[in-house]
């Protein structure tokens, strides 16, 4: 079943932690993608707009490129791996099942 997952220090690319860089929550729900900045409002992005994701393994962390409608999101999230990450994002972007139908998977991941 989707779950959520909060990916937590992640930074704008070239904008580090060690470079002054703000640091912010994604949060991954059945809903989309939120990212959580501090002082502003949510920036919800819902998986109908996002059309795909790119990842990309760095030392120490994974840089998320996610894209749709015309818009580019690059974020880099430290300590994942990549394929950890896309584990999490397919698990949080797969539909519910639908309890009604026993031909609908328990775990769409699997």
């Amino acid at each position: 079943m989707p779950g959520t997952t909060t990916l937590t220090g992640v930074t704008l690319p070239g904008k580090g932690r060690r470079r002054g860089g703000e640091v912010f929550d994604v949060v991954l729900t059945p809903a989309g993608v939120t990212v959580e900045r501090p002082g502003r409002a949510p920036r919800r992005l819902p998986w109908e707009q996002i059309t795909e994701w790119e990842l990309e393994q760095r030392s120490g962390s994974v840089r998320l490129v996610l894209r749709g409608g015309g818009a580019v999101t690059a974020l880099v999230v430290p300590r994942w791996s990549v394929g950890d990450l896309d584990a999490a994002l397919r698990h949080a972007a797969a539909p519910a099942p639908d309890p009604a139908d026993p031909a609908d998977p328990v775990d769409p991941v699997a």
